[in-house]
């Protein structure tokens, strides 16, 4: 029987994602394997249950202490469900960044990934007849704004949205449509775009580069969800525990979906989240101030000069670019 022995530096890569690190760098030959988050111990390390979530799924409404704690750029995206009877909604943001080794091309490279912290998860179940969280969902914008975060990027799943995204830009937030079952582009965020300062770049046929963000983020560790309840069902384990460990990849589909009588709405709400802040914290900061508390991140190892700051949305998002 052979026995594999992993190098000290590749022992984070096998350990997050063994079958990949066994089919990949191994070479060892693997049979197609639907579930799309390998390990179920990362799922739970990824939820933290010392953290309440502070949107309450019956009462549709935020806890009376739920304020911003800090000046990071804040990210939503909301996922309209295709049976019409659910919304499931989230927002993140990255307070610093960790160093993650990955081996490309024989050559083990570090990076600087955002740690993600979701602040929220929402979701708001109704009648299939009974729409009434389309006029909650620019509600819900707006009493962030009011409660201090600072929301820099709002992204819907489905064109159907196109009212409510009318509706917050006409309240100077910036929103763009992405897709996570087919994520075709990544939204960014470009300020030297003066009227609407948003534009869209390919994923170049990464049709799963939102799932993948989230994945790669619950498989590194470096997200934290705060605990909430499960729906339609009774468990000790939250919606996302639920979701993610029934949430299945079909190779012929090149699609993350869930099995028979399952659901990942919520999942695809705080991938959407997370994509937002992979895509944009790469190339914006919030302000000086986040720079002497971050320490050694990626912020203070490359941002070294500035210039252009402007504010938009409701929420006063301050971005400063880099000079490169």
């Amino acid at each position: 029987m052979a026995v594999l022995r992993i190098p000290v530096e590749l022992q984070q890569m096998y350990d997050s994602d063994p079958e990949v690190f066994l089919r990949d760098i191994a070479n060892f030959p693997q049979e197609t394997v639907l579930r799309y988050f390998k390990s179920v111990k990362n799922i739970y390390k990824s939820v933290k249950r010392s953290i309440t979530n502070p949107f309450d799924f019956d009462t549709h409404e935020f806890s009376k202490d739920f304020k911003c704690d800090g000046p990071y750029s804040r990210y939503l995206h909301f996922d309209l469900s295709l049976g019409g009877d659910l919304c499931a909604f989230s927002m993140a943001h990255a307070p610093s960044f960790v160093e993650v080794n990955r081996l490309e091309q024989g050559n083990l490279v570090s990076y600087k990934l955002p740690y993600i912290c979701v602040d929220f998860v929402g979701i708001m179940l109704v009648g299939a007849k009974e729409e009434v969280w389309l006029p909650r969902i620019p509600e819900i914008v707006s009493e962030l704004s009011d409660r201090g975060f600072p929301i820099s990027l709002i992204t819907f799943d489905r064109f159907q949205s196109a009212y409510i995204m009318q509706l917050l830009k006409d309240e100077g937030y910036l929103t763009d449509i992405l897709s996570i079952d087919r994520t075709s582009h990544k939204v960014l965020i470009d300020m030297s775009i003066k009227d609407n300062p948003i534009k869209r770049e390919s994923t170049k046929g990464n049709y799963l580069a939102a799932m993948a963000s989230l994945r790669d983020a619950v498989l590194q560790e470096r997200i934290e969800i705060p605990y909430h309840k499960a729906v339609r069902i009774k468990t000790a384990e939250s919606q996302f525990e639920v979701e993610a460990k029934a949430a299945q990849y079909y190779p012929d589909k090149k699609k993350v979906d869930h099995g028979s009588g399952g659901t990942i709405d919520l999942l695809q709400a705080v991938a959407g989240a997370v994509f937002n802040v992979e895509c944009n914290e790469r190339s914006f900061v919030v302000d000086d101030d986040l720079l002497r508390k971050a320490g050694d991140t990626f912020y203070s190892r490359l941002y070294s000069g500035f210039k252009e700051t402007e504010d938009f949305g409701r929420g006063g998002s301050t971005h400063e670019s880099y000079l490169g």
